[in-house]
């Protein structure tokens, strides 16, 4: 059966940020911690809405992506993306959708060809909040180079964690050269930049900390 992006509540950006300053910027171990400096640009950029959530926005705009673990959160899905030429995670453009967590969402289906994708319903922080399913997991701002056709800008990211109930169907998309689940100690070899040690640190912490 498909799964379908929950309808019963929204994802908003300031509360998501507060309850993600409260849990990984709080308890996570400090490697973990993306700082405060971050959470104040990405609500520096929040207060220029609606624009910011466009792609013609510039010098920056906010992107949603996602990580797809598998159930027993052993494989992360990375895409050989296109343009960069790195593994990442997937993602892209909110393209004038305010919902980062519907972006994010969104992304990870159409370039994964998973449609059988469910959030993480729980947390290891305890229940501290009535829908855990669209918590934030990472926060990243980071500068996408000069390309044709492109002016150098920055994607604000919100990340996500999505887990995969049929790893097996996946489907490259236009936007990769290729598509393949890593166990998460290779998927760290792959990319050593420091945003994707950190996104990929805390599958790892994650996997170790939670039943």
């Amino acid at each position: 059966m498909t799964t379908t992006t929950p309808t019963t509540s929204t994802f908003e950006l300031e509360t998501a940020l507060q309850f993600y300053e409260s849990t990984w910027e709080r308890f996570a171990p400090l490697s973990l911690r993306t700082g405060v400096d971050v959470s104040t640009r990405f609500r520096e950029l929040y207060s220029q809405r609606p624009g910011c959530f466009s792609r013609e926005h510039g010098p920056g705009h906010f992107t949603g992506s996602a990580i797809i673990v598998t159930e027993d959160r052993s494989r992360v899905l990375l895409t050989l993306h296109r343009k960069l030429n790195k593994w990442l995670q997937l993602g892209g453009h909110a393209d004038g959708e305010s919902d980062l967590w519907n972006v994010a969402f969104r992304e990870a289906q159409e370039e994964s060809g998973l449609q059988q994708l469910a959030p993480v319903s729980s947390s290891m922080w305890g229940d501290l909040s009535s829908d855990m399913n669209r918590q934030l997991w990472d926060i990243d701002v980071h500068a996408i180079p000069e390309r044709k056709g492109d002016v150098a800008h920055e994607h604000y990211d919100a990340r996500f964690v999505f887990i995969a109930k049929d790893a097996g169907a996946i489907q490259i998309s236009d936007e990769s050269q290729a598509l393949e689940w890593f166990p998460i100690e290779r998927a760290l070899e792959l990319n050593t930049e420091t945003s994707m040690q950190r996104l990929l640190q805390k599958i790892q912490w994650w996997r170790q900390a939670a039943p």
